[in-house]
This record gives C-alpha cells, sequence and structure tokens, in this order.
C-alpha cells in the first residue's frame, strides 16, 4: 500500500523531471543542507546514513568541506539516490519561513545552472527561469503534500536559516508565492 509521503516523493518526482535536468550537476549535494522529515528517518538510518539532530529536525551529516556525506565525489552522483530524502526530490524548490520573506512561501534556490533548468523563457534575449510555470508546479506538489509535512518544513526553514548563518553559507533563492494551505 502506498503511503502518503510515497505519493508525494511520486508527484515531487514527476514534476522535478519537467523542472530540472541535472546531468551529472552536483552542485546542490556540494552545499546544501539535507534535512530528513522525520519518517525517513527510519529508512536512512537502516542504512547507515550518519544523521545529526539540530533543534528538533534531522539533517544527513555533511563533510568538512560542506558537502553532503552522501555525495560519491569520484563518480559524481548520490550514492543513496534511491533512498534520498524529500528535500533532494524537491530540489531546487523549498519552502521558505525564514525571516524577510512575509510568511511561507514556495522559492527556487537560484544556484542551479540555467542550461539545467527546463522552464526558460527569453526576456529581452536573455534566459530567465519562468517564475509563473515553477509555481504552478511547486504548488501542485503542495496539494499532494500532508500537512504534517508543510508544518515539518515551516519550522525546518527557520532551524536550517539559523545553521547557515553560523555557516556563513547563505543559500541564494528567489521567493515565488505564498503557500495555498493554511497551517
Amino acid at each position: 500500500m502506498e503511503t502518503d509521503l510515497t505519493k508525494l516523493l511520486n508527484k515531487t518526482d514527476k514534476i522535478s523531471g519537467n523542472l530540472v535536468s541535472c546531468n551529472g550537476c552536483v552542485k546542490c549535494c556540494s552545499a546544501g543542507i539535507a534535512y530528513v522529515l522525520p519518517e525517513e528517518k527510519e529508512r536512512l538510518r537502516k542504512i547507515d546514513i550518519p544523521l545529526i539532530d539540530i533543534d528538533g529536525i534531522s539533517y544527513i551529516k555533511r563533510e568538512y568541506d560542506g558537502s553532503c556525506s552522501m555525495l560519491d565525489k569520484q563518480h559524481g552522483r548520490c550514492s543513496i539516490y534511491d533512498y534520498r530524502p524529500l528535500c533532494c526530490h524537491l530540489f531546487p524548490l523549498d519552502i521558505f519561513n525564514r525571516y524577510g520573506t512575509n510568511g511561507p512561501a514556495w522559492g527556487v534556490y537560484d544556484y542551479c545552472p540555467t542550461e539545467n533548468v527546463k522552464p526558460i523563457i527569453q526576456k529581452e534575449g536573455q534566459a530567465e527561469l519562468d517564475l509563473f510555470m515553477i509555481e504552478f508546479m511547486a504548488h501542485s506538489i503542495e496539494k499532494e503534500m500532508p500537512k504534517r509535512v508543510l508544518e515539518f518544513l515551516l519550522k525546518e526553514d527557520k532551524v536550517t536559516s539559523e545553521i547557515e548563518i553560523l555557516d556563513d553559507g547563505h543559500d541564494r533563492f528567489q521567493v515565488l508565492s505564498p503557500i495555498i494551505t493554511k497551517v
């Protein structure tokens, strides 16, 4: 029987396949912070993934250079791709709830190389993200998102933003639109 998390991951994969094509790029794995949902922890611990808990949020432990410990640097890919957490499925999308976003909102990280992002429009001769299409994709995912996952993401982003300040690794992202689910 398919769980609501499995349905969400499947929906996210379908949408993200229309959003980004990594083509061997591991920028997000080289510097990003991978959070883990409570229901993902058990599965990851069973395969010996090093997790660290900070303020009630679990993260995959990073290497000293800031990269994800699951990044196979020799082959340039994720060593646990089939078991990767929701945050990796969502990338480059995420929900931001930090100071300065005017409340919970979808956002898109902007360090994903433009040539790997699919919804591109031409504006004054320049290629740029089709933010309308990306917002549509984000809200399609949100419709499948259980409320407990959304509530977790709101808490997770506040904790993660504090880590980034200490880490001096501020993520670059562009706010898209407010989430549509009331929490």
